[in-house]
């Protein structure tokens, strides 16, 4: 999936207000969710529940770990290696992972 797909399908697929929750390869779910209030300007805003302020993730977040995503998800490339390629490593695997497994 090239950047430009998978931002078509993220502004497509997950509406505003979107509860997420999360996942990790190695741990599957979480209890945590975090809701996705808008995809804009390039950026990806979330917000914790109970947070009051946004996060906004660039969309090059995304396109760093669509570019070892599938090593991430086949187990060659451990979690923590992931915070090399954002800051939000855990809302851009849970947003990914929603993508791929939603008809």
């Amino acid at each position: 999936m090239t950047l430009e797909d998978m931002w078509n399908e993220l502004k497509g697929r997950i509406a505003p207000d979107s509860q997420i929750q999360t996942w990790t390869h190695d741990k599957g779910y979480g209890e945590e969710k975090f809701i996705v209030v808008a995809v804009k300007g390039g950026f990806v805003h979330v917000v914790a529940p109970g947070d009051e302020k946004a996060q906004k993730i660039p969309d090059q977040d995304f396109a760093k770990v669509l570019g070892v995503w599938n090593d991430y998800v086949d187990g060659k490339l451990p979690p923590a290696k992931l915070r090399d390629q954002t800051k939000f490593p855990a809302h851009v695997v849970s947003i990914l992972h929603s993508l791929e497994k939603a008809p």
